[in-house]
């Protein structure tokens, strides 16, 4: 199966033991004997598990997006009335392996499971030590879905948008039956010289392109400026920048406007703030073009590890600036300073847009539905049918143009997409 071909979603079922109740699922996937060096504890708030947590942080392969601070600020200000949290800590013998972010969520009645962060995350996985997990396979995960099944009352496991790897170690999760997500991730590897980076990645065409719209913009408009966030007015007065184009844009696309939603605005205010006061965190860094003044494009990004993830960006609605292609140039800009920062990776999320494919390659990611009881059938073969829709339509270029047109259908299609698209 090709990036672009419509996925189809493999059923992942498993057996749990007998003594958990009679409503759980006992087919499919047979079972073998029990994994007993593998065991879970369960915790249910944040505070109780923080200082395991943030321990574990120091020596895990992990994104930013299962960083501790990352997300209680995400489910202290936007997921604290949509789900409730459960973190699993995993351990191999005596020692943590792997700790599971997970959310628990009610959907039409059923109990449903996923990686805490949801659309806020572009990259859903635990966090994990390579030296214990990678000898892990299919069925010693599954043993871990079956001892925290029993001690819930999960219907499914829904797992989506997730690595195969990260930073070269296999993501444990992954061995999982499951099929390709409807978007990959863009992503792409970073070298100090910019200039030569930029040589190979856009043509000679493409470049002077650039050079000419960047020209043209400061004729039209005064100099332009690239800058970085510092203060806390500047930081207010880009974020209301950034709603605007934003809001504009979800608009335009038919979908669901993220920051009418209570707290969005709140959890990127804290996450920064706690980047300038704890260097240790994630580090949220926004940067904007603006010319005498005025905002014209913003990208917020998260820096790890040298690795910096596009979370969100925006762009002027303005249809008058649409030939500067403000937000190509700020792209270029961010990408510029990163080289320079020494970073070694750079992403821009999930979703196909034209200027992702321009600069990287696509990062395929998976997702896996795991029924653990019959009722949790049904919610598998109703996002199967949501998936399969989504990848037909992302997967060609004029259906997904066409949908675009019905906003309202659109609108369901794209529930549990990214706030980056």
């Amino acid at each position: 199966m090709t990036d672009h071909q419509t996925p189809v979603l493999i059923f992942a079922a498993f057996p749990l033991p007998r003594d958990v109740g009679h409503d759980h699922d006992l087919g499919g996937i047979a079972g073998t004997q029990k994994t007993s060096l593998i065991t879970c504890d369960l915790y249910f708030s944040f505070p109780d598990v923080e200082r395991i947590w943030r321990a574990f942080e120091c020596e895990a392969t992990t994104t930013p997006y299962q960083c501790y601070d990352w997300i209680k600020a995400l489910q202290k200000h936007v997921l604290n009335h949509d789900c409730s949290a459960l973190i699993v800590v995993v351990k191999s013998g005596d020692r943590p392996a792997a700790l599971l972010p997970l959310m628990i969520c009610k959907e039409y009645g059923l109990t449903i499971c996923r990686w805490f962060g949801g659309s806020y995350a572009n990259y859903q996985m635990p966090l994990f030590v390579p030296e214990l997990t990678n000898g892990w396979n299919r069925e010693d995960v599954m043993e871990i879905l079956r001892q925290i099944a029993k001690r819930t009352s999960i219907a499914a496991f829904e797992f989506v948008n997730q690595p195969k790897s990260w930073r070269g170690h296999p993501n444990p999760f992954a061995c999982l039956p499951h099929a390709l997500s409807p978007s990959p991730v863009y992503a792409m590897s970073l070298t100090r010289d910019f200039d030569t980076l930029f040589c190979e990645r856009r043509s000679a065409q493409s470049r002077q392109q650039h050079r000419r719209k960047l020209r043209n913009l400061e004729s039209a408009h005064g100099p332009v400026v690239f800058k970085r966030v510092e203060t806390a007015e500047e930081f207010e007065r880009v974020l209301d920048a950034m709603i605007v184009h934003r809001r504009a844009r979800f608009l335009q696309l038919g979908i669901p406007d993220v920051f009418r939603r209570e707290g969005v605005d709140h959890f990127l205010r804290e996450t920064w703030q706690n980047s300038r006061h704890c260097p240790g965190n994630p580090k949220l860094v926004i940067d904007y073009l603006a010319c005498e003044g005025h905002i014209l494009a913003t990208y917020t990004g998260v820096m790890h590890h040298k690795r910096y993830s596009c979370f969100i960006n925006s762009i002027d609605p303005d249809a008058t600036l649409n030939r500067f292609s403000p937000g190509e140039l700020l792209l270029a800009e961010v990408i510029r300073q990163r080289c320079a920062a020494g970073d070694a990776d750079l992403d821009l999320g999930i979703g196909f847009e034209r200027y992702k494919q321009a600069w990287c390659e696509a990062d395929t990611l998976v997702d896996t539905i795991v029924p653990t009881r019959p009722i949790g059938h049904l919610f598998l073969a109703a996002r199967f049918s949501v998936l399969r829709c989504k990848g037909m339509i992302k997967s060609i270029p004029a259906l997904r143009r066409l949908v675009r047109m019905i906003p309202v259908s659109y609108t369901h299609l794209r529930a549990h997409e990214t706030v980056l698209d």
